[in-house]
């Protein structure tokens, strides 16, 4: 198996690549990565005899800067696809150029590999959008609208998945919430939950005053699903896929978020209680001063999506493909997830 990789400098491909060195089927692993971050990904895999990595960039229709480096496409048999512009506060257009345009010219790449046989993707949770229900995996256009342009991307680079029938197996992972390794807590940026624990942190130097106010008045739904995912475990569940035999060519996609998630209300509790700033909670119901109560609480008035979000997730096709990971609950990972934003922040 002869792997070309894009992402691999990001969160979860620092997690998933030192998986796919062990891993015997997999003889090669080419990772395209822009000129800026070529010194750090050779670096980072100086140890790994499969991996190589090549200048380029998915924004540009020939993605490779070197015109030599084309012949490896003779040689590849997998594609996997991590790369994204994650922005919650983004503009559409940075978001449709990575997340749309780039996922079109790996497309267009995939048409020039012959020996390819799979195609692996890495999509996100957030392609539901503003959608009331249960969303099940075979679902992609619902009517749903979008709050934010980093949803819409994903949700517009599945479609062109969906519309170019490549003909060959093709696997789309829908990732929930990435939160830090679930074994260190170590996480590598900031994304929505960090945010808001970066504020609490902050907070709790007020902590003897916010003691004697009755309550804590916060914009959320009680009873949202807030869908964390560890970066390793994801990344097991992508390394498990990208080597497995399954027979089929058929498009599949995969809810990659633990058997359960907290609700809203739980994780909140939680976060409090890890910064020492346990109140009782109101639940500021969704209106026009949204976005001004998003900001106040350190986290992007789009992330309000999450929040507020009435969807459930349908896993049938990932219990089914994937049962060793059926396991995990927000149970097993919590205690080292809040674990990790104490080491990085700490009570003030």
């Amino acid at each position: 198996m002869h792997i070309l990789l894009t992402g691999g400098t990001g969160f979860l491909g620092e997690s998933l690549i030192p998986m796919l060195q062990h891993e015997s089927r997999i003889e090669k692993i080419y990772l395209v990565v822009r000129p800026q971050s070529a010194n750090r990904a050779q670096f980072l895999y100086r140890q790994h005899s499969k991996v190589s990595v090549i200048r380029g960039d998915i924004t540009l229709p020939q993605i490779f800067l070197h015109e030599s480096d084309r012949k490896i496409l003779s040689e590849v048999t997998t594609l996997v696809h991590l790369a994204a512009y994650y922005d919650l506060s983004g503009n559409y257009s940075d978001c449709f150029i990575n997340n749309v345009v780039g996922t079109q010219n790996i497309l267009f790449l995939a048409r020039q590999c012959p020996r390819l046989d799979a195609l692996h993707y890495a999509s996100s949770i957030a392609i539901v959008g503003e959608h009331d229900g249960l969303f099940h995996e075979n679902e992609l256009n619902k009517g749903q609208s979008f709050q934010d342009a980093y949803a819409k991307s994903k949700f517009e680079a599945e479609e062109l998945i969906h519309s170019f029938k490549l003909g060959i197996k093709t696997r789309l992972y829908r990732l929930g919430i990435l939160v830090g390794n679930r074994q260190t807590g170590a996480f590598k940026e900031k994304n929505g939950p960090y945010y808001f624990l970066e504020f609490l942190s902050k907070l709790s130097l007020f902590s003897q005053t916010i003691q004697k106010i009755p309550f804590l008045a916060l914009p959320f739904a009680k009873k949202s699903l807030f869908p964390l995912a560890p970066v390793d475990w994801v990344a097991e569940v992508l390394a498990s896929g990208i080597v497995m035999q399954d027979g089929t060519g058929a498009l599949k996609t995969y809810h990659v978020i633990p058997r359960r998630s907290p609700s809203m209300i739980e994780f909140l509790n939680d976060a409090l209680e890890t910064f020492g700033l346990k109140r009782p909670l109101v639940a500021i119901p969704k209106n026009a001063l949204n976005n001004f109560a998003m900001k106040k609480v350190g986290l992007p008035p789009e992330f309000s999506t999450y929040v507020y979000t009435k969807t459930e997730w349908q896993r049938a096709q990932f219990e089914q493909d994937f049962p060793q990971f059926q396991a995990l609950s927000y149970d097993d990972f919590k205690k080292v997830f809040f674990a990790g934003a104490l080491e990085k922040w700490g009570r003030k």
